[in-house]
């Protein structure tokens, strides 16, 4: 169940990337031809941010602070668009203006944390572990009240 979350987050963050770019593309008054080569850097785009998404360990269940989660985040829409924008020049294939670049970046960053304080908070109510303790009862105790006083699901406690 743990590994099918991890994959649909990764789906649908790339999804959230490829979307970033999309919209504002529609929404905004741009030329023609930056929707007729978006098709082709569209295929790069995904293959991008998958390999960014997984090199930064975007979905590990590794606890850390939102704070660091989304600073993950940044620095990950940072790539994927300095990679998107680079490729589009190399490629000269679609004509990728920078505002469509920032707005995409700022878009990512928005979507992309709430979604991974969502599938974190998913994640953590998924994961249940059971340990047997042995030892005398005063020890027990205590392991016990660290165990209430923790971020766990209090009904497994």
């Amino acid at each position: 169940m743990f590994v099918y979350i991890k994959i649909f987050e990764l789906v649908i963050s790339v999804g959230i990337v490829l979307l970033s770019y999309i919209v504002p593309l529609h929404l905004l008054d741009y030329d023609k031809i930056n929707f007729t080569s978006f098709n082709f850097l569209a295929i790069f785009i995904v293959i991008i941010a998958t390999i960014v998404l997984l090199l930064a360990e975007h979905t590990n269940g590794e606890k850390v602070s939102k704070t660091r989660n989304i600073l993950k985040i940044i620095i990950s829409s940072l790539a994927i668009s300095t990679i998107i924008t680079a490729l589009a020049f190399f490629l000269r294939g679609f004509a990728f203006p920078r505002s469509l670049v920032i707005i995409g970046f700022i878009i990512q960053v928005i979507f992309l944390s709430f979604t991974r304080v969502f599938f974190r908070f998913l994640i953590r109510q998924t994961i249940i572990n059971k340990i047997l303790l042995i030892g005398l009862e005063a020890e027990q105790e205590w392991v016990f009240q660290k165990a209430y006083d923790s971020k766990l699901p209090k009904e497994i406690l």
